[in-house]
Formats: structure tokens, C-alpha cells, sequence
């Protein structure tokens, strides 16, 4: 989705990505338009020549003559041990090297812990909406989903049938709650209960654009219940990072490694992993993670802003609707639902995704991503 700057509705305030386009700024362009894509980094505002020079550096020391050993299944032991790292300085989890697993993305990851956790015939929860995903996964392990009702603070805990529950606490995929320290603690006290476990989706938490994010659900378990699943799809897309990592309870580690290694005996590009660790050890990712939270701060205030000003007219079909519209606070995508008693907002909606494409609907609702 693009915005242009100009005319009614332009002026966004002090610090808005209007100001950055004309600075010169990633997060704007010079003739003014502010890209919005869903879950997408913003490719000019990726330290490219940072990224090159730890790629670079790599390919000179493995052509360097010297044998070099095949990555293990779960992946490079120097990114694993990075991506260790961050985990305990960025969201306090006490992640060790031989608990990490990189994946080639989050559906290889969903689908393996599928496989692990739901045997034939056995249930699992989802949340309900989710990520289609799931139900995939768990279908190709010939599990049957429960579904798990889902209100505006987040999956809503109950006593589920089944040894497995898939969650996004973080950010609730695709409404945007954020689920209360008191929903996490029924969420572990179930799991213990039942024996089962917690795979905790974190897809999407490096960027909030108001308020304070709560810690992960994998930081409050004290009995290895909780799988913690991450990517850097939205955070380093422009480097085609597209991994995924995963902090895993010790008793799950050595299994999903040796599964793994039967799906995938040869593990994503040794180059590529490599150069993503050399990266995060510099502290580039970091800096990288800072400056894209300025920037799509900006973004989400000029958002707010634009809808308020362009669909909110007094006694439009918007003004109506942004009284009771949901607006998520943080993340690559924007969620806003338009009331069914909007009158036109079914029209209202129809005539939004003519303008973009990217607006796209939920079944049986008004409701469109951004």
C-alpha cells in the first residue's frame, strides 16, 4: 500500500514519515509516498553495505582452502549461539546453543512440531482466527484441531482435550490482542494439567508502537512446556534472512533435530548462516532493530492520522466506524474492523480494496489487513 503525502489529510505531525521522506530518510521516498506493505521490512531501510560486508567476509573464509564441516540439521552452531544471545539480552529467555533450532521458515517449524507433538488421531487447540498453517499442520499429522475462542484480549484459556496448543500471545495473528499476564498463567497452569505443550508463535514482537510489550509466554514457564518460535522474515527480509528460530525445551531439542535431519539432511545455506551470525555478533541487527522502530513508529502515527482525517468526516460512513474500530498497536500489519452496524460498511469495504489490493477481507466480516 502506498500513501502520498500532500493534500488533504497530509499533515501528520511532528516527526511523521513525511518529515523523514523529505530528510531523505528510509521509511518515505522523495516524491512522498510511504510504502505500508504486510509484513514485509522495508528493503531501503536494511544496512545493505553492513550485510555485505559480513557476507563478503564469509565467502572469503570459506573459500579459503580449509574443509569446512557440514552444518548440523538444527543449524550453524556460530548462529545458533548468537541467536541465543539476543534471546537472553532481548526478551529474557535463558536460552542456551543446544536448545536453538533454525529452521528454513515458520511452516517447516509449525509442520515438524506438528508431526512431534499430535499423533494420529490425538487433538491439538489453535486459536480461531489464526494462521492457516496450523490446521495444516496439524491435519498432514493426522491430528483434529480444536478450536480456541479468541475475544479482544486474546485466546480465551479453557480446559482443551489435547497435548498441544498453538499460540500467538505476543500478537495475536490476525486481530492484534495482546493476551494478559493472567491469560498466560491459565495457559501454563493448563499445560501442566494436561501434560501437554505450548508452541509459541512470537512472529511479529520487535515492533510495538505503543505501550509496553509483555515478555514472552517461554519467559513464565518453569516446567519446559513452552516451544518459542521467531523469525527474521520481518525483521531482515532485505537480506533474505528468511530463517526461522526456535528455543526449544531440552526434552523436545534432540528430537526435533533428528527430525531435521530426516527432512531436511542438508540444512539451509551454511553461507547464509554464517553471515547472519558475523551480523548479529557485530551488533548491526540490533541497530538495525532500533532504527526500523523509529521508522515504523512514524508510519503507524501517519497511518492513525490519515484514516482519522481521510475517513472520518462527521457523518461519514468512517467517522462511524472508527468509534468502534479495532486498531492493533504494534507489528508488520494493521488490523482494523468496521462494526456491522455501520451501515455501508460492507460498500465501504469493498471500495477500499478497489483502491488497494493489499486490503484484504476475513470471511462473514468487515474486517481488512493493512
Amino acid at each position: 500500500m502506498g500513501e502520498r503525502l500532500g493534500g488533504q489529510g497530509a499533515e501528520a505531525g511532528p516527526g511523521s514519515a513525511a518529515e523523514a521522506a523529505e530528510a531523505g530518510e528510509p521509511g518515505g521516498t522523495a516524491d512522498g509516498i510511504v510504502r505500508f506493505d504486510r509484513f514485509r521490512a522495508d528493503p531501503d531501510a536494511f544496512p545493505r553495505e553492513a550485510w555485505r560486508r559480513c557476507l563478503f567476509a564469509q565467502v572469503r573464509e570459506l573459500a579459503g582452502g580449509t574443509p569446512h564441516p557440514a552444518a548440523p540439521p538444527q543449524g550453524d552452531e556460530q548462529l545458533r549461539s548468537a541467536i541465543a544471545q539476543m534471546l537472553r539480552r532481548s526478551r529474557g529467555i535463558a536460552a542456551r546453543p543446544e536448545h536453538v533450532a533454525v529452521t528454513g521458515g515458520s511452516m517447516q517449524a509449525i509442520a515438524l512440531l506438528a508431526q512431534l507433538l499430535v499423533a494420529p488421531g490425538e487433538a491439538a487447540a489453535a486459536e480461531t482466527p489464526a494462521f492457516t498453517g496450523v490446521r495444516r499442520a496439524i491435519a498432514a499429522a493426522g491430528g483434529r484441531c480444536i478450536d480456541a475462542a479468541v475475544d479482544a484480549q486474546g485466546i480465551v484459556p479453557a480446559d482443551w482435550d489435547a497435548k498441544a496448543l498453538f499460540v500467538t500471545p505476543a500478537r495475536q495473528f490476525p486481530t492484534g490482542a495482546v493476551l494478559s499476564l493472567e491469560r498466560r498463567q491459565a495457559l501454563l497452569r493448563w499445560a501442566a494439567e494436561r501434560e501437554a505443550v505450548i508452541v509459541e508463535d512470537d512472529y511479529d514482537s520487535e515492533f510495538r508502537h505503543r505501550g509496553k510489550s509483555l515478555e514472552p509466554l517461554k519467559v513464565l514457564d518453569r516446567g519446559e512446556r513452552v516451544v518459542y518460535v521467531g523469525g527474521f522474515t520481518t525483521t531482515a527480509a532485505a537480506a533474505r534472512a528468511h530463517r526461522l528460530r526456535g528455543a526449544l525445551p531440552p526434552r523436545l531439542a534432540g528430537p526435533f533435530a533428528r527430525a531435521l535431519a530426516l527432512y531436511e539432511p542438508r540444512p539451509v545455506n551454511l553461507l547464509e548462516q554464517r553471515a547472519l551470525a558475523a551480523f548479529m555478533q557485530s551488533g548491526e541487527y540490533e541497530r538495525h532493530l532500533r532504527r526500523m522502530k523509529r521508522i515504523y513508529s512514524r508510519k503507524f502515527a501517519l497511518l492513525c492520522c490519515s484514516w482519522g482525517q481521510a475517513c472520518c468526516r462527521p457523518g461519514s460512513i468512517g467517522c462511524r466506524a472508527m468509534r468502534g474500530c479495532m486498531c492493533s498497536a504494534g507489528g508488520g500489519g494493521q488490523r482494523h474492523r468496521l462494526p456491522a452496524s455501520v451501515p455501508g460498511a460492507g460498500c465501504w469495504g469493498s471500495a477500499s480494496r478497489r483502491r488497494n489490493p493489499r486490503i484484504r477481507p476475513e470471511k462473514a466480516s468487515t474486517t481488512g489487513f493493512i
